[in-house]
């Protein structure tokens, strides 16, 4: 039989389909070039981000940096012109005047005329120095420095004295007292007293210095008197078995100290001295206040040291009127011969730099308390060696 000499026909012997060119790997998945496209698309995205976050980083740090260097700068300058004390060339300039900054409070904005409203609030000290935390404080010079700026204003026609306060200490009630009389010897312009919750011992002291008084009909005020207290702990110490040993040079120099009895000579003493603060007390009530005497005080009850409410106060003749705050505007007003429109009521405020808030961040030691051995502190007075115009249980 004839071999067949056709080229084998592969084909036939294939399946059938099988004719067609195998599909490539790239044929038979159409879709991963989209894929490799977005990989690659993320891929980019990634990178930019991460650099994107490292400039981020980069110029918060040199922000950081800058505003470090900004506050040292400032700060440095600040302390500095602190310890200077503001001084200046310019002839006439007071840098404490400078720092009072002036609000308005009330009447016609932008009036030619004043009213000064300063506030006397919390316990009368000399601080030294007004601070932000100065609170509770009506700090003796920041309120004769406002007395002063007001002097050197020609638009201020007149003041009001907004009395808050228990009384405080004698030197510092003094300085006030002082600085209203100036005041009025300066300008001739009146002065008013306006008394709020309390007004009472030194709260009356600085009172009495203005031309005209007016109270809360439930104002708490009088307490016209000297306090000075200390405590005596020897039989405390003698019964834990702990004795002081104090080594002066006269027998007066440890005149209160706690840890002995006092003497009878050292009683005496004390007692003159608060005689004779007291004796100053009442001159300067007795001086303020027309149609009473000193002897009116010294032998009534109006010097015994007990509180009167402000009706009380009137029936005293401690204050000449009862009423509100407005009604010490009114007054001051009419005393200062303003139209109602004719004036605006301000305060004056104190301005604070960076400096004074750094600076000044223990602010005013305004109370001192007293630390025995072993004993925990229960009570608190308002300053140390001093003698106050306070109520007995302030």
């Amino acid at each position: 039989m004839k071999e067949s000499t056709d080229p084998i026909d592969e084909k036939k012997d294939m399946p059938e389909g099988a004719d067609a060119k195998a599909p490539t790997s790239e044929e038979s998945n159409p879709v991963k070039p989209t894929v490799e496209i977005r990989r690659n698309i993320d891929e980019k995205k990634s990178g930019k981000g991460g650099g994107c976050f490292i400039w981020g980083v980069g110029i918060f740090l040199l922000t950081a940096i800058l505003g470090v260097g900004v506050f040292i700068v400032v700060l440095f300058f600040g302390i500095i012109s602190s310890l200077e004390g503001g001084s200046s060339a310019l002839p006439g300039f007071n840098p404490a005047h400078a720092k009072l900054k002036e609000e308005f409070v009330s009447g016609t904005s932008g009036a030619s005329n004043k009213i000064l409203l300063i506030y006397v609030k919390g316990v009368i000290m000399d601080s030294g120095k007004q601070s932000l935390f100065s609170s509770g404080i009506a700090d003796s010079n920041f309120i004769a420095t406002q007395l002063a700026k007001a002097s050197e204003d020609s638009s201020v026609k007149a003041i009001i004295l907004r009395l808050d306060t228990p009384g405080g200490e004698v030197t510092a009630a003094d300085m006030i007292y002082h600085a209203i009389i100036k005041y009025k010897q300066d300008t001739s312009n009146p002065v008013v007293a306006s008394m709020g919750s309390v007004a009472a011992s030194g709260g009356v002291y600085v009172a009495v210095a203005s031309d005209y008084i007016i109270a809360n009909r439930l104002t708490t005020t009088g307490s016209i008197g000297v306090i000075a207290q200390t405590y005596n702990y020897a039989e405390l110490l003698k019964k834990i078995g702990v004795k002081a040993e104090t080594y002066t040079s006269g027998p007066m120099k440890d005149l209160l100290n706690g840890a002995r009895p006092r003497t009878q000579a050292e009683i005496k003493l004390m007692n003159a001295f608060i005689k004779e603060v007291y004796g100053d007390f009442v001159k300067v009530v007795a001086l303020g206040r027309p149609g009473i005497t000193e002897d009116d005080i010294r032998n009534t009850v109006l010097g015994d040291g007990r509180f009167f409410s402000g009706r009380q106060a009137l029936k005293y003749k401690l204050v000449d009127q009862l009423g509100y705050l407005e009604d010490a505007v009114a007054k001051a007003a009419s005393m200062a011969s303003l139209s109602k429109d004719d004036y605006q009521v301000v305060t004056y405020k104190q301005a604070y730099g960076l400096a004074d808030l750094l600076v000044g961040m223990e602010g005013p030691r305004s109370k001192v308390s007293l630390e025995l051995p072993g004993v925990k502190p229960t009570s608190q007075l308002p300053g140390d060696g001093k003698f106050f115009f306070l109520p007995t249980q302030w």
